[in-house]
């Protein structure tokens, strides 16, 4: 069965390796937390972190 353009994933949106444990933690503007940015799209303004 054929697949429409809505269901098929943008290259860009394709999934990726991160190595997580490279990535440093940042510093957040809340004291106590602080963030891995593990994509960053800053065009669109989409993003995936981790947040501790």
């Amino acid at each position: 069965m054929p697949q429409d353009a809505a269901s098929t994933p943008a290259p860009d949106l394709a999934s990726r390796y991160v190595d997580v444990a490279s990535i440093p933690w940042s510093p957040t503007r809340w004291p106590g937390v602080v963030a891995k940015t593990l994509m960053e799209d800053k065009t669109t303004g989409m993003a995936t972190l981790l947040m501790r």
